[in-house]
């Protein structure tokens, strides 16, 4: 339905913004999803196992109206609520629309309205909340630009969820020129330049794939670097720590 469909992508884009902290912290990524399936579960009752004075029916002041809370959070009965319009969804995004090195750094800040930003070797980086949209293939989490002093994107770094990792691994095999390693876990693709790892994808299994929950199966990390920039120092890492681990 179409109103679930906006449901979901405001709260994946709610959730967007929280994911690159909570990735890197475990409890409270289990705290997050605990919560989440707490509020699932209230969400499900229709509002009915408590009202907004906690005791299991709205307040008003006097007797208790007939009626029943949707799953809006609205009164529908004698004494409705004051309805919330949904905000408007802002347009699915592309991959190779964001995945790109002709950005400048304004072009950035003119597109979103919240960017952080970092330092990491010699680049300076723009890190931006990113959700592409709300189908399974779509991806929830974090889009960092890393800029030289000549204002050229030289590295692009995307983390965060996805219930279908395919259409990402078709643009980067494509587009990127990315081979498949050998890996015990979903799948792991590296690009290569004069011998020199250039970029990588990692993609790596929840650990728990929940069917309720199709849009975090999934964790991806991606790096892409421009011709003669290689991979980061993070990046090399990983590709190490994996193959001691016999990953691939």
């Amino acid at each position: 339905m179409i109103f679930n469909r906006k449901i979901l992508f405001v709260g994946l884009l709610g959730s967007a913004v929280a994911v690159p902290y909570v990735l890197n912290h475990p409890q409270l990524a289990a705290k997050a999803k605990s919560l989440w399936n707490a509020n699932s579960i209230a969400a499900s009752m229709g509002g009915h196992a408590a009202g907004r004075d906690g005791l299991g029916s709205p307040s008003h002041g006097g007797s208790p109206s007939h009626g029943s809370w949707n799953l809006l959070g609205n009164w529908s009965g004698e004494t409705p609520a004051a309805s919330h319009p949904i905000a408007p969804l802002p347009p699915p995004i592309d991959y190779a629309e964001i995945l790109r090195f002709d950005l400048a750094p304004e072009s950035v800040l003119q597109r979103w309205p919240r960017v952080t930003t970092v330092n990491e070797d010699k680049f300076t980086g723009m890190r931006v909340p990113i959700v592409t949209g709300p189908q399974e293939d779509d991806l929830a989490g974090s889009l960092t630009y890393y800029f030289d002093n000549r204002r050229q994107v030289q590295r692009i770094v995307l983390q965060g969820h996805t219930g279908d990792p395919r259409r990402l691994v078709t643009l980067v095999t494509r587009q990127h020129e990315f081979q498949p390693l050998p890996s015990l876990q979903a799948g792991m693709y590296v690009s290569v330049r004069n011998n020199q790892p250039q970029g990588l994808l990692q993609i790596t299994y929840a650990p728990v794939i929940d069917a309720t929950d199709p849009h975090h199966r999934a964790t991806v990390i991606l790096e892409l670097n421009r011709s003669g920039t290689y991979l980061s120092a993070a990046g090399r890492e990983l590709l190490k720590q994996d193959k001691q681990l016999s990953r691939w």
